[in-house]
């Protein structure tokens, strides 16, 4: 009965293309739910970045700012801009289209 058995499965484009819009929900899915336990557990690395920016910007005009105490603000945003785009993905091109 192996010999008949090719191991892998024919399909026709619709079922191709189907499944690929399956994967795509289900991995949207997947990332609401991601989202829904970042807010709970704090703020998301983006949210961070952009708090520590402001931060930086504001500190900046300061007088009572000084270098250290800038480069200390400096290396918490480029931290929360590494943990943030190590959490992005990339969106995929059949996200774009809609299939009737």
């Amino acid at each position: 009965m192996d010999t008949n058995d090719p191991g892998y499965q024919i399909l026709s484009d619709d079922e191709i293309v189907r499944n690929l819009f399956e994967e795509d929900e289900t991995e949207e899915e997947e990332n609401e739910t991601d989202d829904l336990t970042e807010g709970e557990n704090g703020p998301s690395h983006s949210e961070a970045f952009d708090a520590f920016d402001l931060a930086f910007k504001w500190f900046e005009r300061q007088e009572e700012s000084n270098t250290t105490q800038l480069l200390q603000l400096r290396r918490l945003r480029d931290l929360a801009a590494l943990k943030r785009k190590s959490t992005m993905k990339q969106t995929k091109i059949s996200s774009f289209f809609k299939i009737k």
